[in-house]
């Protein structure tokens, strides 16, 4: 973290934010979370800039400005709510202290093409302002924990099982092809989860080649339609 003495009061007042210590800050109507001010129905925080140097935010008028060099880590992986993608970067700075930054709206479900859009420019320059930044030592880290990923990995064969081999051995024993559109549907779910394991499985990363499919261009899964085109 910043060694001045002023530092510390600046971090928190916002007196010495981005704006004031370099230039090219760039502001992000993104929203994000910090442990503590989690809410049941909405996200109550919104709003990121990013300078050369630093990152900041506001939480209820008060500013906290950290120096890019603080990152210890940056963290990215994806979600899925129904057929909706969450993709969020979790910043972890020196101190402890924890940002989360999430492509979806204030709901907490859903994503909007320009907020994907705006999430994935974020994180993007975040990611090449870090890696031109001299003297950092930040951790660039994707997926799940190991233990989570586990789990995923077996809940994933249990779809398999009961949403893809039961119901198309149950309609080819039956003759009952009504139902194969429902077998279909049971496919392009366990492709769904296969691709969200996939993608989230635990690892490190170059910052200058990021993990693109943690940064969805496209908020929506396509369902079926796009199993197919791939």
């Amino acid at each position: 973290m910043d060694t001045h003495p002023e530092d510390a009061s600046a971090k928190r007042n916002g007196a010495d934010g981005p704006d004031a210590r370099d230039g090219d800050s760039k502001q992000y109507a993104l929203c994000f979370r910090v442990p503590g001010r989690q809410s049941v129905w909405r996200i109550r925080d919104q709003g990121i800039a990013l300078s050369d140097q630093h990152i900041s935010w506001s939480l209820d008028g008060e500013e906290m400005s950290y120096s890019l060099k603080d990152v210890a880590e940056v963290h990215l992986q994806t979600g899925a709510i129904g057929e909706e993608v969450i993709a969020s970067c979790r910043l972890t700075f020196a101190d402890g202290t924890v940002l989360s930054i999430a492509s979806c709206d204030s709901g907490g479900v859903h994503t909007s093409p320009a907020q994907a859009e705006l999430y994935s420019d974020f994180v993007h320059e975040l990611h090449a302002r870090l890696a031109r930044l001299e003297g950092a030592s930040t951790v660039f880290t994707a997926g799940y924990g190991e233990a989570r990923y586990r789990v995923v990995q077996v809940l994933f064969w249990i779809a398999v099982v009961f949403f893809g081999v039961a119901p198309t051995l149950a309609v080819l024993v039956s003759g009952e092809w009504g139902k194969l559109p429902l077998v279909l549907a049971g496919f392009a779910l366990t492709w769904m989860l296969r691709k969200l394991m996939s993608a989230n499985a635990p690892r490190s990363y170059d910052p200058r080649h990021l993990p693109e499919e943690l940064i969805p261009a496209q908020p929506r899964s396509q369902g079926l339609a796009s199993w197919i085109a791939d």
